[in-house]
């Protein structure tokens, strides 16, 4: 196991981050990924994005058996992880500092009555279907919690946590002994499930958007102006990959609209004003295989009566202007910030993380069972910190946690 304190410098002078396992400040990092072969689940110890993937995160040298585990993921898939295809490390505003997974571990190695550091950080697959990763993760989660373990405990945010639920169906439906007790040893927190799926992740609806918005048409080369907006959207919200079209609201038709001139002149115009070049971006876009029933599937009535005796729960998440700035102004997180202002211009009074309003959380929906701890922080977990008091200070004060201490604490609690 190669000893990293730095990134590894290419010959073109680039930090390269790409290893399979490396020893970082005390402890070990272990990448273990899973594929689907001939329709069964398959462990691999070599793989890339295209692969479900566990990093495995525990003390060096710590040989001693484990009572409990960790998998944690916040729905980051292939596509969104901080490095890009050639190991250099990705720019991120947000600096999430490992995926926001230090955060954790930092709060729970802090603790001096529960000192846990086996961890599991689990990233979804960039070309799996969605079925296809929920089998794949109850094979990880079923590896993980071997016999020795007494109980796994399981935090999945977003696309992750959306996922989980589906995973927990397909073990149920599995039926075997080994499943039913790996079943009995979970202990679950999941938040801010798109349980009605994402509108950022419907590009056909964006681009009708465009199209129809007179603002936009009214104004010189304006089919440059839109060229641009659906370029950062491709390049920054909308991730081709089924994780994330799966969780389309609907399937929108695209609204063509015809740039065929019969005249030099006309040609000429569409190609000054931008017309031309944002149909080439239009036809730019990446045909991925569409789960349509995926939402319905998961969250219908019959599959979460399924798993209601499992010990999982769905915990609100909520953002609001101290929470955005306490993350601004003590750690430099300009996304909830960002977040917060989305959430005040789209939801106006709705309660929710500036992505998803409680309803869209799965908080009122019936089947899934709902805790009563609200998490502050924006959808961007590992981006979010509050003030670091808890809601019963001992000096008397109302303070709050952040959102990955909320969590900690909940599963210290339990």
């Amino acid at each position: 196991m190669k000893e990293l304190k730095t990134p590894t410098i290419d010959d073109e002078g680039k930090k390269v981050y790409k290893l399979k396992s490396a020893k970082i400040k005390g402890y070990e990092y272990t990448k273990t990924y899973y594929k689907m072969k001939n329709g069964v689940p398959v462990k691999c110890e070599n793989g890339n994005d295209s692969y479900l993937t566990i990093i495995n995160i525990r003390k060096c040298g710590d040989e001693s058996k484990k009572k409990r585990t960790f998998i944690l993921s916040e729905g980051y898939i292939g596509a969104e992880k901080s490095y890009n295809a050639d190991g250099t490390k990705r720019k991120s505003i947000t600096k999430k500092d490992g995926f926001g997974m230090s955060y954790f571990i930092k709060y729970i190695e802090n603790s001096q009555e529960n000192n846990v550091d086996n961890f599991h950080v689990m990233f979804l697959s960039n070309k799996e279907t969605s079925e296809n990763q929920a089998t794949l993760y109850a094979q990880a989660i079923k590896d993980i919690t071997t016999e020795n373990i007494e109980e796994t405990y399981m935090w999945d945010h977003s696309k992750a946590g959306f996922l989980t639920i589906r995973t927990l169906e397909k073990m149920r439906d599995s039926g075997d002994e080994l499943t039913e007790k790996v079943l009995k040893k979970l202990k679950v927190i999941l938040t801010g499930m798109p349980t009605e799926g994402l509108d950022d992740v419907d590009r056909n609806k964006k681009i009708n958007e465009l199209n129809n918005n007179r603002f936009l048409n009214a104004l010189p080369f304006s089919g440059h102006i839109k060229n641009v907006i659906l370029a950062w959207y491709d390049k920054y919200l909308y991730k081709p990959v089924p994780a994330q079209v799966d969780l389309k609201k609907e399937n929108t038709q695209l609204q063509r609209q015809s740039i065929q001139a019969k005249t030099k002149w006309t040609r000429l115009f569409n190609t000054i004003w931008g017309n031309v070049s944002f149909q080439r971006r239009i036809n730019k876009t990446k045909k991925v295989e569409y789960d349509s029933e995926y939402i319905k599937r998961t969250m219908s009535e019959e599959n979460l009566k399924k798993i209601e005796d499992i010990d999982y729960i769905v915990l609100p998440v909520n953002l609001d202007f101290s929470d955005a700035m306490h993350s601004l102004v003590r750690h430099g997180q300009i996304m909830p910030l960002v977040l917060y202002a989305k959430k005040k211009l789209m939801q106006r009074t709705e309660k929710g993380e500036g992505i998803t309003t409680y309803k869209e959380q799965g908080v009122f929906r019936k089947g899934l069972k709902v805790g009563k701890t609200i998490i502050h922080g924006s959808h961007d977990m590992g981006a979010s910190s509050g003030d670091g008091k808890p809601n019963k200070a001992k000096d008397g004060k109302q303070g709050r946690l952040g959102a990955l201490e909320t969590i900690a604490q909940e599963f210290l609690d339990k």
